[in-house]
């Protein structure tokens, strides 16, 4: 019997992601490499949000990074490990902007009333 993969070594990714989920962890990856893996960020994402959240020793760990300054290369691409949860932030003027945009077809439609 000869063991190709192990499913039992994940990292979760949720939040602003286009595809948050629990990943299979197959190796040394990157935080850069999860995120791309799960799509990216969404829309409606704060890059300089994002939580690894990392139980060391029994004890629980949480660092914050911002991807845009890891993608400058003014920031380290931090090593993730299996067990890991990541967590993007949703920036509320993202999400505002984004709102009235799927609005205004809507108001267009109706602006007849006003």
């Amino acid at each position: 019997v000869f063991v190709k993969e192990y499913n039992s070594q994940r990292v979760t990714l949720e939040g602003a992601i286009s595809k948050p989920g629990v990943y299979p962890y197959r190796g040394p990856v990157s935080l850069l490499q999860l995120i791309a893996t799960a799509g990216g960020l969404n829309d409606v994402a704060d890059g300089a949000e994002v939580m690894v959240f990392r139980t060391s020793t029994g004890m629980r760990q949480a660092a914050k990074f911002n991807m845009d300054e890891i993608k400058a290369g003014r920031l380290d691409d931090p090593p993730i490990i299996q067990g890991d949860v990541v967590i993007v932030g949703t920036s509320t003027g993202k999400k505002f902007y984004n709102d009235i945009l799927k609005s205004l077809p809507l108001m267009g439609a109706f602006g007849f009333l006003l």
